[in-house]
């Protein structure tokens, strides 16, 4: 039977439907502010009033169902630009077909979608690993969130003026609009001010998987790396052949007469590239081959890394 090990650090807080809830507000809203038009100003909805309900209904229960996975789950972290394909068909695509065919003002959800996704996506750790994978220092990262946040405050503000001046026509279904946004506006400024790298990065290992926060890397390390793994944390970080073999000839082997040598040093050497790709640390190397018999190997793990055995 195949040991289960659950992926480190999924969370799932009560409060993620609500949130869910809340990212999902834009379509009733345009839906009521469609059916009632309380600024006299055309265009009516497109279809019949019931069949608008309906509609925006079942595309309401969609968005509630998706933002909920994405913050329950962790397939956002898992395949990222899968999830985003999805989102941009299921929840801006849609948007687009209610603009064209139910009303119009539909054509703004797509922007409070994509603000909604990308808070999830800026809370989420595969946005922390891709600013250390491309080597963004955090405070670049946190200056980027907040001109984001200008950016968005800005155009809320040229609306709210066009609102004062009575040059948009819609007024009263744009300060809802616009009152919504501000509250969007507002968590993606807690993100901002709050964002800070992972301070802790965590590899869980079991017998046969290994976890890198919510990414599977069993295969990236393959069962001898996972094995040579396992070991050296069980050794404390130092680890000779003839440890990992117990063939009980510590510091008497020699390294070009060892049959097992090669496969050895080729799995100690994948899991070398392995932990320097995630930048979790290296295996420091005798410069003398023929020293690693009485040297041995070195697990050097980098400040903030730790690993799990389950």
């Amino acid at each position: 039977m195949e040991e289960r090990i659950e992926p480190v650090g999924i969370s799932k807080a009560p409060s993620h439907r609500a949130i869910a809830v809340f990212f999902s507000v834009p379509i009733p809203m345009i839906l009521a502010m469609g059916i009632l038009n309380p600024s006299g100003s055309p265009p009516p909805l497109s279809i019949g009033i019931a069949e608008a309900i309906a509609a925006a209904s079942a595309f309401f229960i969609l968005s509630v169902l998706l933002f909920d996975r994405w913050l329950s789950t962790p397939a956002i972290e898992r395949n990222t630009l899968r999830e985003f394909i999805i989102f941009m068909v299921c929840l801006p695509g849609t948007a687009v077909v209610f603009g064209l065919f139910v009303h119009r003002d539909f054509f703004t959800a797509p922007f409070e979608f994509m603000i909604s996704f990308s808070l999830i996506v800026f809370r989420g750790s595969a946005f922390r690993k891709f600013l250390s994978l491309a080597r963004v220092p955090p405070e670049s990262a946190k200056t980027g969130l907040i001109v984001y946040f200008v950016a968005l405050t800005v155009w809320i503000g040229m609306v709210a003026y066009a609102i004062v001046i009575r040059t948009e026509p819609r007024w009263v279904e744009c300060i809802f609009y616009n009152t919504y946004n501000l509250a969007l506006a507002f968590l993606l400024l807690l993100v901002s001010l709050t964002f800070k790298p992972d301070a802790t990065k965590t590899i869980a290992i079991s017998t046969n998987r290994a976890f890198f926060g919510n990414n599977e890397i069993t295969r990236l390390l393959g069962a001898q790396g996972l094995t040579i793994l396992r070991t050296f944390i069980e050794k404390g970080n130092h680890l000779t052949c003839a440890q990992l073999r117990n063939c009980g000839e510590e510091g008497l082997c020699k390294v070009s007469a060892c049959t097992y040598y090669r496969s050895i040093y080729n799995g100690i050497l994948q899991l070398k590239n392995v932990l320097e790709v995630f930048e979790l640390g290296t295996i420091e190397m005798p410069e003398e081959k023929s020293r690693v018999s009485i040297v041995g190997w070195h697990l050097s793990l980098s400040p903030g890394t730790r690993i799990e055995i389950r």
